[in-house]
C-alpha cells in the first residue's frame, strides 16, 4: 500500500473569491459550486469549502521552487497580509522555500530538498 496523493480542504468565506486567487495561481476547478470547489493543477489538487475554521497550511512542492515563486511574483501580490506572496529562503533544516497566503489566512508552502 503507498499513498498517492494528500489534497487539503482551505476553509473559506467565500469560494468563488478564493477560486478566483487561486485560478491566477494556475489552478483550475474541476468541480465548483457557490459553497465549494475542487482545484487542480497538474498533481496537486485543493479543495475550497465555504465554512468557518481556522486557517490551515499545506506543503507543496514543486520540482522548480525558484521557477514556480517567479511564476507567482507575476501576481504582485505583497510580502505580508492576506493575500501576499514571501519571498524564497533557504531553512537551516535543509528546504528552500516560501509561502502564499490566500484571503482567508490559509497557507500553501512551496518547499524544495536543497543540499545541507
Amino acid at each position: 500500500m503507498k499513498l498517492e496523493k494528500l489534497a487539503p480542504i482551505f476553509c473559506v468565506a467565500d469560494v468563488p473569491a478564493a477560486q478566483r486567487i487561486y485560478e491566477r495561481v494556475g489552478f483550475h476547478a474541476v468541480y465548483a459550486v457557490p459553497d465549494y470547489a475542487l482545484m487542480k493543477r497538474e498533481g496537486a489538487e485543493l479543495h475550497l469549502a465555504e465554512r468557518d475554521s481556522a486557517p490551515q497550511t499545506a506543503f507543496l512542492r514543486p520540482s522548480d521552487i525558484d521557477a514556480f515563486h517567479a511564476e507567482l511574483a507575476a501576481l504582485a501580490l505583497p510580502p505580508e497580509g492576506w493575500p501576499s506572496l514571501t519571498a524564497p529562503r533557504n531553512a537551516p533544516f535543509g528546504m528552500r522555500e516560501f509561502s502564499l497566503t490566500d484571503p482567508d489566512g490559509n497557507v500553501i508552502r512551496a518547499s524544495q530538498e536543497i543540499p545541507l
